[in-house]
């Protein structure tokens, strides 16, 4: 055999001493101490944040509600439960807000959870500006002309002061189906706000009080309380007879009754034209 040698070994070349790779550090099994403690830390809050929220802490136990005079402390009492009350702190008290605020006679309202116990409702209602006369149901009419509570004998809800509030009588086949929540028409508000909003003096009238009232016949009308005249303002509409008109035809049964005396009239038919006012009938 030529060309290598007999020996059984392989020989190195490059050199005689073997390459090694690179070392490898292998992590500490020891856990550090700033670990322990932040994991503490997140136990110990999480534990807080359970006792804090549990059914049991901080449980609400009293409900307090200010200004429902007409829609009633039971009712806002339930809008306040719906979902339950539970723990204070999980309580939604901007969702009780929403649902108080669909109430018809609530304008606005504020909810808040006070520690240790307590979830409070303040509650601002609507304004009203007329009663709104129907049969046996007497509404409330804001100045947007929604029907948002009721004032009659029937109703349990009834605020002080109401009654002294004028009152429009609507002696309409059609108004049989007004409710709360219904509205009383932009032209029907404008007319009734401007007769109700009258006084004797102002129509030259010694009466105690005038009523105001609309049927199907003869639409508006204003009639001095009890026995005595009453004068057909008629009806209105978009089109054909604006509320713009009432003020002339309060003139005019002003000078009527100024001049011919209230003994002297019963039927008046405001239908202010050129220079006449309408017509007038004896009593």
């Amino acid at each position: 055999m030529s060309g290598h040698p007999a020996s059984g070994h392989v020989p190195v070349r490059g050199g005689s001493h073997l390459r090694r790779g690179p070392s490898v550090r292998r992590a500490s099994a020891r856990v550090s101490l700033t670990r322990v403690g932040a994991v503490a830390v997140l136990l110990a809050v999480s534990f807080g944040l359970s006792q804090i929220t549990g059914p049991s802490a901080f449980a609400v136990r009293s409900v307090e509600v200010d200004g429902a005079q007409l829609t009633g402390r039971a009712t806002v009492v339930e809008a306040l439960q719906t979902g339950g009350l539970g723990n204070l702190f999980r309580y939604d008290a901007a969702a009780a807000a929403a649902r108080i605020a669909k109430l018809p006679a609530v304008l606005r309202a504020d909810v808040s959870a006070v520690l240790p116990d307590r979830v409070v409702a303040s509650i601002e209602e609507r304004t009203a500006v007329l009663r709104w006369i129907v049969g046996g149901a007497t509404f409330l009419v804001d100045d947007g002309g929604l029907l948002f509570g009721r004032v009659d004998a029937s109703a349990n809800d009834a605020a002080p002061g109401t009654q002294a509030i004028a009152a429009v009588d609507d002696r309409r086949a059609g108004s049989a189906r007004l409710a709360i929540g219904s509205r009383v028409a932009p032209v029907d508000l404008r007319v009734a706000r401007q007769l109700a909003a009258l006084s004797p003096a102002m129509v030259r009238s010694a009466t105690q009080a005038l009523d105001v009232a609309v049927d199907d016949a003869q639409g508006f009308m204003l009639s001095a309380s009890g026995p005595g005249w009453t004068a057909v303002f008629g009806v209105y509409g978009d089109v054909t007879r604006s509320p713009d008109l009432v003020p002339l035809q309060v003139q005019c049964l002003a000078s009527l009754l100024a001049d011919r005396g209230e003994a002297a009239v019963g039927h008046i038919i405001l239908s202010p034209e050129g220079q006449l006012c309408g017509t007038y009938g004896a009593p």
